[in-house]
């Protein structure tokens, strides 16, 4: 496979803005598509091709230095790559079990399948060389396994406020 990435090609328009989550590729709204199984079955192979980091953490830098407010960033090497010196690291994690019924439930897939494609890519993510999946030292760390949505948020904006 080849891949050829040009910036001059490739515009991303990500709104920052907490109650409009939205991510354009070259003016095309693809919020929901980046969410999708497909994307998530293919994501590790792509995320661990050097040209490929290279090219987000430029893109992914310069949105974050660029936002005019404290913004959230979320993703598997946003802590220890992206920004290593943020103000504040949360690790969050939840049971593999806890995860899968997540993910089926809102895209419609068997718990099964979901929690075997999950296993494969979080062992992809954690063994690739460049950019692993890790939990950092200086990452507090949040299990959501036993916790709503909601109460998930709440504990979230408790770890921010003690910052």
């Amino acid at each position: 496979i080849e891949i050829v990435l040009a910036n001059d090609d490739i515009n991303f328009d990500i709104s920052t803005n907490p109650t409009e989550i939205m991510f354009k590729l070259n003016g095309e709204d693809v919020s929901k598509i980046i969410r999708t199984e497909e994307v998530t079955r293919n994501v590790s192979f792509y995320s661990a091709l050097q040209l490929v980091r290279n090219f987000l953490l430029e893109k992914q830098r310069f949105i974050i230095m660029n936002s005019n407010d404290s913004i959230v960033v979320e993703g598997r090497d946003i802590g220890s790559v992206v920004v290593p010196n943020a103000d504040l690291k949360i690790f969050i994690t939840a049971s593999e079990k806890a995860r899968a019924e997540r993910r089926a439930k809102e895209l419609n897939l068997d718990v099964a399948q979901v929690l075997n494609d999950q296993k494969i890519r979080d062992q992809k993510d954690s063994s690739r060389k460049i950019s692993p999946l890790i939990k950092l030292i200086d990452s507090m760390e949040l299990d959501t396994s036993q916790l709503s949505f909601d109460q998930s948020v709440e504990k979230f904006i408790e770890l921010v406020e003690i910052v």
